[in-house]
């Protein structure tokens, strides 16, 4: 039960906004992760969410792969592969997109990134079919034909949850986050 005389404006603080004057890669770490933070939730996210109500899933789709790219550079310090986005996935996605995390990055990531297809030609692990779904209740699972639903609305909201996870344990691997701490 709250107090009667509670106040939450007793509670209220506001920090002071904050600017870097130089090159953003001297720039201190904590105000990165705030630049790039306020950029994915204010444009990328938005932006993934329109092209699905304006019936983009694919352009939603390419948006939250690459956002997983980026935010997996962030999270190794440098620029990443299919190692760093599978441990980023591992890290911070629900234990459900495990079993096709290779065939996310082989597939979905390279096959549309480099190539506009999700049949990649070059990927060499197992070939899975995904049905790209705007909103699907069935994320990641198969169906009796053996495709796997990719549900858009469901992976936007993942790689926001990914992001707000990833922010709140200092956006770096676990033996670099110590270079968080001034």
């Amino acid at each position: 039960m709250t107090l009667q005389d509670w106040n939450p404006k007793d509670w209220m603080f506001d920090f002071p906004d904050t600017y870097h004057k130089g090159e953003i890669t001297k720039a201190p770490v904590i105000w990165k992760i705030g630049q790039v933070t306020k950029y994915i939730l204010g444009n990328i996210i938005p932006d993934a969410i329109k092209a699905l109500k304006n019936g983009g899933e694919i352009s939603s789709l390419l948006l939250c792969l690459a956002l997983v790219d980026y935010m997996a550079g962030y999270f190794v310090g440098k620029g990443t592969g299919e190692k760093a986005y599978i441990d980023f996935m591992k890290r911070y996605f629900p234990q459900k997109y495990q079993p096709y995390l290779q065939s996310i990055y082989g597939q979905l990531r390279c096959g549309l990134l480099h190539n506009l297809v999700t049949y990649n030609p070059y990927y060499k692990g197992e070939k899975i079919d995904y049905i790209i779904s705007g909103v699907s209740q069935n994320h990641l699972e198969r169906q009796e034909n053996n495709q796997v639903v990719f549900s858009m609305i469901v992976q936007c909201f993942f790689c926001k949850r990914g992001l707000d996870h990833f922010g709140s344990r200092g956006c770096v691997m676990p033996q670099n986050e110590r270079l968080l701490w001034w």
